[in-house]
């Protein structure tokens, strides 16, 4: 199980290069603009200014951002919709290549040709998948203090807080990459894979932004994975999420046994 997993990390190693550049640059950009919003006064006095629909990006919309200063502005940062682009870009990529993309190029049979169990390859790879996504976590921490270090507000930070925030988005995009897992259990090809992955992330949040904009909607919002990730209150109220951390991880465990019984069963020379 060891060797699968560090074969399934080595072979991964060009495609995390790129997104840990990507995931140190991209929040660090995002850092560096909170002085030059001019801090805490400034982004109180922008948040007066924002519609609705660019509050509810963060989940924000009840006014208590501003007041958390430097903070507030970092966990927000983590709702951001490149760094949301970036993460899901990464899990599906990831998982698309760990099944799909080694059954597509034939390279799956001489690994299954050994006396190994297909159980042990799915979970070596969702084992290596959890890696990478705790990775470019880091990665994308590491970028942000650069960011706000460069701004001179790296003392403003309550970082207790802030690293609270850090299991929740580990969870999300375990699930993210469960369900993707999934798919590229059952394809033999990686385009048959990004699509659908891709085009339910994309739904999940769909619903959850239309949810927090119109009430009609909200019911609907439980039903997005997104509901569960709340990097703003988690961070203002400085505790855990258990009840989401719950709901993200279990599809993420259904995810992953899915995944398994349906390349435990499937014919792979399809």
């Amino acid at each position: 199980m060891a060797r699968l997993f560090k074969m399934a990390l080595v072979r991964q190693r060009t495609m995390l290069l790129l997104f840990g550049a990507l995931a140190v640059a991209l929040p660090m950009l995002i850092g560096v603009t909170y002085r030059a919003l001019g801090g805490a006064p400034g982004l109180e006095d922008l948040w007066k200014l924002l519609p609705e629909g660019i509050k509810a990006l963060t989940r924000a919309q009840g006014g208590f951002l501003p007041g958390m200063g430097a903070t507030g502005y970092m966990a927000a940062g983590f709702r951001h919709p490149m760094l949301l682009v970036l993460l899901t870009a990464a899990t599906v990529a990831v998982a698309v290549a760990a099944l799909a993309r080694e059954v597509e190029r034939g390279t799956i049979l001489l690994l299954l040709a050994r006396p190994i169990p297909r159980w042990k390859v799915v979970v070596s790879r969702g084992a290596a998948l959890a890696v990478i996504i705790a990775l470019l976590l880091a990665l994308i921490l590491v970028g942000f203090t650069l960011g706000f270090a460069f701004a001179g507000a790296l003392g403003d930070l309550q970082w207790r807080r802030l690293l609270l925030v850090l299991p929740n988005a580990l969870a999300l995009f375990l699930a993210i990459g469960g369900y993707s897992l999934l798919l590229s259990a059952r394809a033999s090809e990686g385009g048959h894979v990004m699509g659908p992955a891709a085009a339910l992330t994309l739904l999940f949040f769909v619903l959850d932004y239309s949810s927090q904009l119109w009430e009609p909607l909200r019911p609907l919002g439980y039903v997005s994975l997104f509901h569960y990730y709340d990097p703003v209150g988690v961070a203002q109220s400085g505790s855990l999420p258990w009840r989401d951390l719950l709901v993200l991880l279990t599809v993420a465990a259904a995810g992953l046994g899915a995944a398994i019984v349906v390349f435990q069963r499937r014919d792979i020379t399809r």
